[in-house]
């Protein structure tokens, strides 16, 4: 009981617990009532919701190893395990879009067609107004706390809430038009489409942490404004950044009066390196290399 009090004092453990109960009652509301509904489409999207449980779980076991801090194996700690649960979560959502469109596009060269009941729409607007609700608080956690992993889930519940929007709209359509019927299955494809779309982007910005792209160019603003103004430093001559999951790790060359003492220049480092850490709050490392002003400069 203690355990889960303090998962539940976690912000970003508790948005995804909460989003993990609603996924729950949404499958189970979602796969009853395509079937009673007669809706191939709720039902694709009440498949794409167990997608969600399980990057939930993702989530979990993301936050729980990416806060451990350095050990002997790991010396700039388990911050990429964050960014592989991402990934993961990216591929568990291709996976399940694809296998969607592949079910709802073999049922169209038989002619079948489908009338989609009232309660299509109701449990569409359900899903739909909840996980949108969702998709802003958990992003907003994620923005708050900085959770890469955390906003790549919010994303998640978007892609969902969309889902629920087209099988909305294609359902109405068929009340509206009867003869329409084959268009639930080529809403339940545009929904596959949708969540492929999703996974893949969620997939590709998680890769760009794994082979250490450029960062926003923002964050090289914010770390240029803080050495410049670090008493001591003539000019900053090289920046390098790359990200480990929520954290980033941070290498500085600067440069100093030529004329100053080996021990003078170490304690204008560590003044940088503290500066840095104190207005940079994601900073889990700061490495400054201290070299004579005038040096060739590099820019970030």
């Amino acid at each position: 009981m203690n355990d889960f009090t303090h998962l539940l004092e976690d912000p970003s453990r508790k948005v995804t617990l909460l989003g993990m109960a609603l996924n729950v009652v949404l499958i189970f509301l979602k796969l009853w009532g395509g079937m009673v509904g007669h809706s191939t489409a709720l039902i694709a999207d009440g498949l794409h919701s167990i997608s969600d449980l399980f990057s939930d779980f993702l989530v979990l076991w993301g936050l729980k190893i990416g806060e451990k801090g350095p050990d002997t194996d790991h010396h700039f700690g388990h911050g990429k395990i964050e960014t592989i649960a991402t990934m993961g979560i990216g591929i568990l959502v291709v996976a399940t879009g694809i296998g969607i469109g592949i079910k709802a596009a073999s049922r169209i060269p038989g002619g079948s067609s489908v009338q989609p009941e009232f309660l299509v729409i109701i449990v569409a607007l359900v899903s739909l107004a909840t996980k949108e609700a969702f998709f802003h608080y958990t992003r907003i956690t994620g923005e708050r706390f900085n959770r890469p992993l955390l906003i790549s889930n919010a994303w998640h519940h978007r892609s969902d809430a969309l889902s629920s929007l087209v099988v909305l709209v294609g359902a109405a359509t068929i009340r509206l038009k009867p003869e329409w019927g084959f268009m639930d299955f080529y809403a339940a494809i545009l929904v596959s489409i949708l969540i492929i779309k999703s996974g893949s982007s969620i997939f590709i910005e998680a890769t760009k942490d794994i082979v250490d792209t450029a960062p926003d160019p923002e964050l090289c603003r914010r770390i240029e404004e803080v050495t410049k103004a670090t008493e001591g430093v003539v000019e900053l001559q090289d920046i390098k950044i790359r990200r480990s999951g929520r954290y980033v790790l941070v290498y500085l060359e600067i440069g100093v009066k030529p004329a100053i003492t080996v021990s003078e220049a170490a304690k204008i480092a560590e003044k940088l390196e503290q500066n840095i850490k104190d207005n940079l709050q994601e900073a889990f490392e700061v490495s400054v290399n201290v070299k004579p002003a005038g040096s060739p400069t590099i820019k970030c």
